[in-house]
């Protein structure tokens, strides 16, 4: 506009990669906005060895191992998608057995991996 009028001349423009990189830039900016609002889990501190979820499993928690981590699914099972029988056929197994188990029928969403990390009361230990 102000070269339309000879207020300046000899403009130059940015290249297409700086202006990728502005609104790149601008979109995380909004993204760590968004990341403050969420309330995210905390990561366990607490550790188990497959030993100790047996045994607690033999007193009544309600615990499944998925990789490394050791969910409580007590509240959990009865809004389980796939219903209260598909979870609680995975409680006490071992790690192996359920991520066979869970990969081989069907895979999660990103919602319900979040889940489990909103589940999971303690990190495996090798025995």
């Amino acid at each position: 506009m102000g070269s339309f009028f000879s207020l300046c001349y000899e403009l130059s423009h940015p290249t297409e990669n700086e202006i990728q990189k502005a609104r790149y830039l601008v979109s995380e900016k909004k993204l760590q906005i968004l990341g403050k609002s969420i309330d995210w889990p905390s990561q366990p501190t607490s550790y188990m060895t497959f030993q100790e979820v047996t045994e607690a499993v033999a007193m009544g928690r309600k615990l499944v191992v998925v990789g490394n981590r050791v969910c409580d699914v007590s509240e959990f099972q009865k809004d389980h998608p796939g219903g209260t029988g598909l979870i609680q056929s995975m409680i006490g197994k071992e790690p192996d057995t359920t991520l066979k188990a869970m990969s081989g029928r069907h895979t999660h969403t990103k919602a319900a991996k979040n889940l489990m990390d909103i589940l999971t009361v303690a990190l495996l230990k090798e025995n």
